[in-house]
C-alpha cells in the first residue's frame, strides 16, 4: 500500500509541476517522462509499467492530443529501455547514461506524439494539429529542459525506491 501511495503522490506532484513550471519559448520539461524513464531501468522491479501508464492517461487528460497518445507513447519507450537495460547491462547504469537515454527516448517521445496526433486529427477533428516547423524549433529547448532535469528525478526515483525497500524490510521483520 506504502509503494502505491508513493507512486500516485509522485505522479500527482510530478503532475502538477508540468503544469505549473514556466515556459520558455511554449517548451517546459517533461518530468512525468522522465519519471518513467528513470523508473525503467529498474532491473529488478515491474512497476514502470504501471508508472507508464498511469503517468501517460494523466498527461492525455491534461493536454490537448489525441486520447492514448501519451500513455502508448510512454508504455512503448518504458518496455523498450526495460529490454534494453535488461540485456546489454549487468550493473546499474550512471547518472550520464541516464541522461544519453532519456534525451533519445525524448526525440523518439516526440516523434511518437506527432505521429499519433497526426493519425488522431484524421479521426477526431477537433484536435489541434502539431504544425511540423514548430515541432522542429520545440524539439531542442524540451530536450535541453530535460536533460537538466534528469538528475533531479533521478534522485527521487532514489529516494522513493530506498523507502519502498525500507518498508518492504521492516514488514518482513514483523512477520
Amino acid at each position: 500500500m506504502t509503494k502505491f501511495l508513493l507512486y500516485f503522490f509522485s505522479i500527482i506532484l510530478l503532475l502538477a509541476l508540468n503544469i505549473v513550471f514556466p515556459t520558455i519559448r511554449s517548451s517546459t520539461p517533461n518530468f512525468l517522462f522522465l519519471f518513467v524513464v528513470v523508473n525503467a531501468f529498474r532491473k529488478n522491479n515491474q512497476d514502470f509499467l504501471w508508472l507508464a501508464f498511469f503517468s501517460g492517461l494523466m498527461l492525455d487528460i491534461y493536454s490537448n492530443v489525441f486520447f492514448g497518445t501519451y500513455t502508448l507513447s510512454f508504455m512503448i519507450i518504458a518496455v523498450i529501455i526495460s529490454y534494453t537495460t535488461k540485456i546489454f547491462f549487468s550493473a546499474d547504469p550512471s547518472i550520464v547514461y541516464f541522461g544519453s537515454v532519456a534525451a533519445v527516448s525524448n526525440l523518439l517521445l516526440i516523434g511518437l506524439v506527432f505521429i499519433m496526433n497526426t493519425v488522431g486529427v484524421h479521426i477526431q477533428s477537433n484536435l489541434g494539429r502539431i504544425p511540423a516547423l514548430y515541432l522542429g524549433q520545440k524539439i531542442w529547448i524540451d530536450l535541453f529542459l530535460n536533460l537538466i532535469f534528469v538528475g533531479p528525478i533521478y534522485y527521487l526515483s532514489s529516494v522513493i525506491e530506498r523507502i519502498i525497500e525500507d518498508n518492504a524490510k521492516r514488514s518482513a521483520r514483523t512477520f
